[in-house]
């Protein structure tokens, strides 16, 4: 690697004193709180909606990635959760939800506490249709989680325009630098081969994949 001269390195850091990152520090907290913290986080989504939790490996290895990804400060900013239907993936994000709330994670601009705001990505298709100052929004929350990737129409005609929302809205998120989740049962290659390669290009760069291995929790074996 080709060391810069120091007036360069110098002009650099002024440069990136004067730009405002838009991704939250991470929480300075030991690996078994967070995941401690996660776990209840996740029993109380599991509950509320009068289901069982089920502890196996499978679990225990999600748990474990999330947390670190939680509080390693140089793990990627974003998350993609990848896996079959019904095996936890949106009951994580929502368990991450509860989780920021728990510490109050904080905006680098305000200092106000942020929220993760979950939608599906019909919802959003269907606003970008309907109500566009409602999807023009989705671009500016600070931490938006997008469930359901590719179930979604890719293209939709809105007043004779073709219209792509959801690469709109990941391009728009990553030249804003803005924390975006994902939950999908597209594999990585599915991604690229639906959303193109600037689509999953940008989330290679931006986001980390932890892929959900075991099976769907809503399997009836009477069915």
């Amino acid at each position: 690697m080709i060391k810069l001269p120091a007036h360069v390195e110098a002009l650099t850091s002024q440069l990136l004193r004067n730009r405002i990152t838009m991704v939250p520090s991470k929480p300075i907290l030991k690996i078994e709180q967070v995941r401690d913290d996660l776990l209840a986080c996740y029993v109380a989504e599991v509950r509320f909606r009068n289901r069982q939790f089920i502890f196996n490996e499978d679990f225990s290895n999600q748990l474990q990635a999330v947390a670190a990804w939680l509080i390693d400060p140089k793990s990627k900013p974003w998350l993609i959760l990848c896996g079959k239907c019904g095996n936890g993936k949106t009951t994580m994000a929502k368990a991450l939800r509860q989780f920021y709330n728990l510490h109050r994670v904080k905006d680098p601009i305000d200092n106000s506490t942020m929220g993760l705001v979950i939608v599906n990505s019909k919802e959003i298709t269907e606003a970008c249709r309907s109500d566009f100052k409602t999807f023009l929004n989705f671009s500016h929350k600070p931490m938006l989680a997008i469930d359901d990737l590719g179930i979604e129409p890719r293209e939709l005609l809105v007043f004779g325009n073709v219209c792509t929302p959801i690469v709109d809205l990941i391009t728009d998120r990553y030249e804003q630098q803005r924390v975006t989740h994902i939950t999908t049962n597209l594999t990585p290659g599915q991604i690229r081969e639906h959303y193109g390669d600037r689509i999953a290009d940008r989330l290679n760069e931006m986001a980390c994949k932890i892929i959900f291995r075991n099976e769907s929790y809503r399997i009836d074996p009477n069915y």
